[in-house]
């Protein structure tokens, strides 16, 4: 009987969001299946990680589970089982509201297509026999800049730190061996101590592993410039602004030409895993075509340009512009349009307790069959 209240609900509710044109959906869902392969792990109040399969755990919580111990049974926990489930249905609702709006991303497809990835989604399977291939760390949220749109700038000021526990980083240290990428973000990663450290333990005890870090580029001199130049390392560098003033107005410090110096220290040693990510805002986006020529006039480096998703639509059209007159750049220079407007807001808002109360149900009776 709840069963069937919740799905009279569900539909009710599809209806009205179509009829107000607010079911927001990725453009391309089909190609998502990072339940299949990824998992991100981020702190919690009190060190407890926050693990899920992608990065929108933040908005829906019936796709994450938290958790002190036992990171790598998350992997097939209930939530996640059903996340496939819904997946072999080649249904995304799980997906509402993200601001991503998949292209989809052409590193998904090369996880897509590992053969015991490939096989598990062709089979529909539910429980996996083998390790996440793709894990994405946020040991720490601390952060050397104060970007006034960050998700975790209100976090960072609370009195309880966000780092996790040092149990916990002995599970992903754990993990790691077996998955194939290894992405680092943060906060800033070369601000915390603790990914530092697990940077050096991977360079130490896992010298070929894949490692992506996400780094604003301010501390890279003080990790050792050298030291990161390594085939297997990428640096994913943001770059807000290109000029000293509008940096600060977006991340509240004087730190644009340390940033600066490094970027171009790494492209004079020839450097070839960097990419410069300019992050678009009303602040920036004047700056954006002095980017696009950065990227021009340096062969070796690729490039993303990506809005800030709280002011995706005040800056679309500076970025539609920019892309059709650099297009013959479009095998180094990526332009990707997050959304996270009032409608997404409102799409998640109202559609989320249904689906929280759908996945809770289903997960406590294990009716995952079916």
């Amino acid at each position: 009987m709840v069963f069937i209240e919740i799905f009279i609900g569900k539909q009710a509710l599809e209806g009205c969001l179509k009829k107000k044109n607010l079911m927001i959906k990725n453009n391309l869902p089909e190609n998502c299946c990072r339940s299949y392969f990824g998992m991100w792990i981020v702190p919690t109040r009190f060190g407890k990680a926050m693990v899920s399969t992608c990065c929108h755990n933040k908005f829906m919580r019936e796709n994450r589970v938290i958790v002190d111990n036992g990171i790598k049974n998350a992997w097939n926990s209930m939530r996640f089982q059903f996340q496939r489930k819904l997946i072999s249905q080649r249904n995304w609702s799980f997906c509402w509201g993200a601001s991503c709006g998949i292209d989809p991303f052409t590193d998904d497809l090369t996880h897509i297509n590992i053969p015991e990835v490939k096989d598990a989604i062709e089979k529909k399977r539910r429980e996996l026999n083998y390790c996440v291939k793709k894990l994405v760390l946020s040991l720490s949220f601390d952060c050397n800049n104060n970007c006034h749109f960050c998700y975790y700038r209100h976090q960072r000021r609370r009195k309880n730190s966000y780092q996790l526990q040092d149990n916990l980083i002995k599970e992903i240290k754990g993990i790691i061996p077996d998955v194939r990428k290894v992405i680092l973000s943060g906060g800033e990663p070369f601000f915390s101590s603790r990914s530092c450290e697990l940077i050096e333990w991977i360079l130490a005890e896992h010298p070929q592993k894949e490692i992506v870090i996400l780094t604003n580029g301010t501390l890279l001199h003080k990790f050792g410039l050298r030291r990161l130049m390594r085939q297997n390392i990428i640096l994913q560098v943001s770059m807000y602004a290109m000029n000293k003033n509008n940096h600060h107005k977006i991340t509240g410090v004087n730190n644009f030409e340390i940033m600066f110096r490094n970027v171009n220290a790494l492209i004079k040693d020839g450097f070839g895993n960097l990419i410069l990510v300019f992050l678009v805002s009303l602040h920036s986006k004047a700056d954006l075509e002095d980017f696009c020529r950065f990227i021009e006039q340096n062969e070796n480096v690729k490039g993303i340009v990506r809005n800030n998703v709280f002011e995706s639509k005040l800056c679309e059209g500076i970025m539609k512009t920019m892309e059709s007159k650099y297009s013959y750049l479009n095998a180094r220079l990526r332009f990707i349009y997050m959304n996270e407007s009032i409608q997404r807001k409102i799409s998640r808002k109202l559609y989320n307790p249904v689906h929280s109360l759908r996945y809770m149900l289903t997960c406590f009776f294990g009716k995952l069959n079916g």
